[in-house]
Formats: C-alpha cells, sequence, structure tokens
C-alpha cells in the first residue's frame, strides 16, 4: 500500500518563498574551496617513486593511511614527490607530496614499497677470505625489502673481490661483505712505470705498503733510494704519472 505524503502538497507557496529566502541567506564566501583529491595526491606519489626507483625490475607499492579530514587547497601547479628520509626508499618508508604553487603546502604519506631486482648471489656456501670466480656466483630475483647497504647487479662487479666473511647458500652479496683483492705486499718488489709525455719508463721498486687495485701506496724506488706515491693497478705493478 502507498501511503501519499500530503503534508509535503499543503501551501506550497510557503514553502517555495521558504526555500528562496534561505538561499539568499547564504553568503558566498560560504561556498565549497575546491581540495585536492586523495587519488590525485596518490598519482603523483606513485608517478614519483616510480621515476626514483626505475633501476628496479619491479614494484610493489602500497599506501598507508590517509586522514578522510585532510583539505588541501587545489595546487596552481603540477604535484611533485619527495622522499623526506633520504636514507629509506624501499621497505617500510615515507614519501612526501608538495604543491611549490601560490598557496604552498606538504603532506606525508606512509608506505611500503617492495623492490624487485636481478641481483648476484653465492650459489654455495663460500669461506672468509674466498677469492670469489664467476662460478661461485648466479643471478636470481629477490624482493630487497630488507636489503640494506646495496647489492651487486652484475657479476663481473663481484668477481674476483674477497670475501671478508663466511656466506651461505643464496645468500645475496653486498658491498659490507666484499674487500678488493691484495694486488701488492708490502716488501714485496714491483715495477714502477712512469708516465712522461709520450715515454714509458719501467723501473724495479719495493711496496713499502699493501695495496689493492686503484689505491695509492708508498714504493720506494730500488735505484734512487727515493720513496714516491704510486697507483696500483694489476699484481706487482704500480704506475705514477710524471
Amino acid at each position: 500500500m502507498i501511503h501519499k505524503r500530503t503534508d509535503l502538497l499543503v501551501k506550497p507557496r510557503l514553502i517555495t518563498g521558504f526555500i528562496a529566502a534561505f538561499c539568499l541567506a547564504i553568503p558566498v564566501s560560504a561556498q565549497p574551496i575546491t581540495v585536492e583529491s586523495t587519488q590525485k595526491l596518490l598519482q603523483a606519489a606513485t608517478q614519483f617513486i616510480t621515476t626514483q626507483l626505475s633501476e628496479y625490475k619491479k614494484l610493489n607499492i602500497k599506501f598507508g593511511y590517509i586522514d578522510a579530514r585532510l583539505r588541501l587547497p587545489r595546487c596552481s601547479e603540477k604535484l611533485q614527490g619527495y622522499f623526506p628520509d633520504q636514507g629509506a626508499t624501499v621497505g617500510s618508508t615515507l614519501v612526501g607530496v608538495q604543491c611549490n604553487g601560490s598557496a604552498p603546502w606538504k603532506v606525508v604519506i606512509p608506505v611500503q614499497i617492495h623492490a624487485y631486482a636481478t641481483v648476484v648471489a653465492a650459489r654455495e656456501p663460500l669461506s672468509k677470505d674466498t677469492l670469489i670466480q664467476s662460478s661461485d656466483l648466479y643471478l636470481v630475483d629477490k624482493e630487497l625489502s630488507s636489503s640494506y647497504g646495496g647489492v651487486y647487479t652484475k657479476l663481473a662487479d663481484v668477481s674476483g673481490m674477497v670475501l671478508k666473511q663466511p656466506v651461505n647458500k643464496d645468500t645475496v652479496l653486498a658491498p659490507h661483505m666484499l674487500k678488493p683483492k691484495r694486488l701488492v705486499q708490502r716488501g714485496e718488489t714491483v715495477t714502477i712505470l712512469a708516465h712522461y709525455e709520450d715515454l714509458v719508463i719501467h723501473v724495479q721498486g719495493v711496496a713499502l705498503m699493501d695495496g689493492q687495485r686503484g689505491q695509492i701506496i708508498r714504493v720506494q724506488n730500488s735505484r734512487s733510494g727515493r720513496e714516491i706515491q704510486a697507483e696500483v693497478v694489476d699484481p706487482a705493478l704500480v704506475q705514477v704519472k710524471m
């Protein structure tokens, strides 16, 4: 059964007049302010994260809580993203979105970023002081949220390095686990290459300290007895530019 609402049909002129008077009483300043939507904030944050972490093979981004009462004025310029904590770009971290327009503002959003990349790992357990060969390594896709201090993405970057600590099978190798191979040992006879314009002079010397590739060490010229600074370039080989 349908019941008619006769009360809404009574005195229509009176009701119409009341509505008109109510509308006229609303001040212009009470009209709603145009605000940035949550969707636009998240779009700007996602675009920034994707650009900043483009070296990763895959990203899984999950944003945390955003207060529904947040009312930020519509920005007159394109929204910009940033990382408030420069030391944390994967895992549980924060991403900021800011407006640099006529009415600037900033907002910080919690985010969980799962980053995946192809990285270098140990094929078998390896002991401390192992000189790593390519056969000791393999490439694997890993989620890196819990990896701190960096990883390697090329076998060539690790091959020839020495382990500073033992590692288990499938361990993702990081810089803090490795050190360059020692190419020169203190007291060892070395060849000194001296470059002078188009001339290359070879003389013998004695290393006064251990050295790794690219390291500057003290070397004594066996002929003159003079102590010089030279760069380690290969086993028992250093060079100096004159």
